[in-house]
């Protein structure tokens, strides 16, 4: 066989080689976002997803101890604070209300608008 009919023979083979590499690489990343994506995320502990239903049924008391619960393993929980916060606004804990708003508002901003209304009515 004359190698000259075939000079590029060689680099064709590579060629593919390269592109196979290339699929595999565009397999594996998704599958390492797949894996790493749920430790970035945080879930609700099964403690708050019970006091969100509790409060639901207007269950004032289950609620308010979930979220006691919740607040003794993340108290850095603005979600959990808030909710406690609404819980007890309906038992009318007007301080215990306030403060777990401010503390809702300390660890982020997102419900500062709310405390600010509250200290605006009282």
């Amino acid at each position: 066989m004359n190698k000259e009919k075939f000079p590029l023979r060689g680099f064709f083979i590579i060629g593919k080689r390269r592109h196979k590499k290339q699929s595999y690489r565009l397999l594996v990343i998704p599958f390492i976002l797949f894996l790493v994506a749920p430790i970035s995320f945080h879930c609700s502990s099964a403690e708050l997803v019970t006091a969100k239903f509790h409060i639901q049924k207007a269950d004032w008391n289950n609620a308010e101890r979930e979220l006691q619960a919740e607040l003794v393993t993340h108290p850095q929980e603005e979600e959990a604070w808030y909710l406690l916060g609404r819980v007890e606004a309906a038992k009318e804990k007007w301080r215990e209300m306030l403060v777990a708003f401010k503390n809702a508002e300390s660890i982020a901003d997102n419900y500062k608008c709310e405390t600010a209304y509250l200290e605006i009515e009282n």
